[in-house]
């Protein structure tokens, strides 16, 4: 088990259907710590968070928790509304444009 930067295990963090705004993150990622870390170490996951910039956001919340954004059902649905079998592009022909 991959454990935070204090040696406490990662709380598992599902960010799917979560607001990316940055503090939103944050509050998220504070929220799974609760659970498992204490008030100063919290303090610590948010001073290093807000250190830097929307990439050191989420850096630093791949560092204390185990982030999920999508399952792999998700990744299927989502192969599923851009079938190949589309004929959006039927009606147009590239040979009607050149004569």
């Amino acid at each position: 088990m991959e454990t935070s930067p204090v040696g406490k295990p990662k709380p598992k963090l599902d960010l799917k259907n979560t607001d990316g705004n940055a503090f939103v993150l944050i509050a998220a990622g504070s929220r799974a710590l609760r659970a498992s870390h204490t008030p100063e170490e919290i303090s610590q996951f948010r001073e290093e968070a807000t250190s830097g910039d929307y990439n050191n956001v989420l850096m630093t919340l791949g560092k204390w928790c185990d982030v999920k954004i999508c399952t792999d059902d998700d990744d299927d649905d989502y192969d599923d509304d851009y079938d190949d079998d589309d004929d959006y592009d039927d009606d147009y022909d590239d040979d009607d444009d050149y004569e």
